[in-house]
């Protein structure tokens, strides 16, 4: 059966949650000019359910956009403090069921929902979504090889279509990516980068990228990597 969480911005609960890694001080009002201080955060959110929600709705109460998501079982966030894309509720839904999957999506998209990432469990896939006015023309998980070779291959073909990848997903096959096809005909060019769980080398390499003028903007756990994924 799927799964479907959704919770609103509403709850204002203190709860604890741990940052692995984050760059602070500084809010992103223009996504064309990073300024210096740009805030990001990879924050690993454990125990019940209940207590997960609460501290990931306390997080985005200040003003933090969920971009990046891995489930492994606990939820791991990237997030990015940016108000230029409001929303009014989060949830996370699981498919079960790769038949329906597409018409499920679709249906989301529909309703106002916006996929933001993707992330392999051992029933299916589970996604991330925001409810905004923001909307995308169109959408695709792929799989792809998780070596550089295939990786930027699979990349370079989806942006060929038009297409985005804002997400991806590490497993143990490979690597699942999450594409989308912006409004206005809008491909963003695509960085990726491979991590050992290291929180002060990735700290700085992130923050380097961002000096580049990349996003980061979507996130993978697995087996001692991470897997940030950029746009621009």
């Amino acid at each position: 059966m799927n799964r479907s969480y959704v919770f609103s911005l509403l709850t204002v609960l203190f709860l604890a949650a741990m940052p692995l890694f984050s760059q602070t001080d500084g809010v992103l009002t223009n996504p064309d000019e990073l300024p210096d201080d740009f805030v990001w955060s990879i924050t690993r959110y454990s125990g019940p359910m209940e207590d997960m929600v609460d501290a990931i709705s306390e997080d985005l109460q200040r003003g933090y956009l969920p971009v990046g998501f891995e489930a492994d079982p606990d939820i791991s966030l990237l997030l990015i403090q940016d108000d230029t894309i409001p929303f009014t509720r989060w949830r996370i839904h699981e498919f079960t069921n790769p038949s329906q999957m597409e018409a499920e999506m679709n249906g989301f998209l529909v309703e106002g929902w916006l996929p933001m990432d993707i992330a392999r469990t051992e029933g299916g896939i589970a996604a991330l979504f925001i409810e905004t006015e923001l909307s995308v023309n169109g959408w695709r998980i792929v799989t792809s090889e998780a070596t550089d070779d295939a990786l930027t291959a699979t990349i370079e073909d989806l942006q060929s279509q038009g297409l985005s990848v804002w997400g991806a997903s590490l497993d143990g096959e490979g690597i699942w990516l999450l594409a989308v096809r912006e409004l206005g005909d809008v491909t963003r060019i695509t960085q990726y980068a491979n991590y050992q769980d290291e929180p002060e080398r990735i700290r700085l390499a992130v923050n380097e990228s961002i000096a580049a003028g990349f996003v980061p903007w979507g996130l993978s756990l697995a087996a001692g990597r991470v897997l940030v994924t950029y746009v621009r």
